[in-house]
């Protein structure tokens, strides 16, 4: 039984637009406030986004974005690491954990609609 609200609809294309110019700003942003304060919250609502309306693989492409955007801030702020493998270990974690939710996100979506 679907419920008697109205979604807008947004069509994937403008939603993967919306999500990399997002991912973008929250880059920026990351790379303005430096390596002590985290903004990862902020990376998951473009992944999110991306998933919800464009499906698993968009969601997984802006996550794919997402991390290698964060691991540019990371690295362009001068973060100091013990071995120079670190950062990019990082990011693989980073990557796993926006795909995740970029995927449940999707998932949910799709659910919701079968019922």
């Amino acid at each position: 039984m679907k419920s008697g609200r109205k979604e807008r609809s947004r069509s994937p294309a403008r939603a993967v637009t919306e999500a990399v110019l997002l991912m973008g700003a929250i880059s920026a942003l990351d790379g303005a406030t430096g390596y002590e304060i985290t903004v990862m919250p902020l990376y998951l609502v473009p992944a999110a986004l991306a998933g919800w309306h464009a499906g698993r693989w968009a969601g997984l492409a802006v996550s794919g974005l997402g991390a290698v955007a964060w691991l540019a801030a990371d690295v362009f702020s001068g973060h100091p690491y013990s071995h120079p493998l670190i950062p990019y270990w990082n990011a693989a974690a980073r990557l796993a954990v926006f795909g995740v939710v970029a995927v449940l996100t999707a998932e949910l979506r799709r659910m919701r609609n079968r019922v």
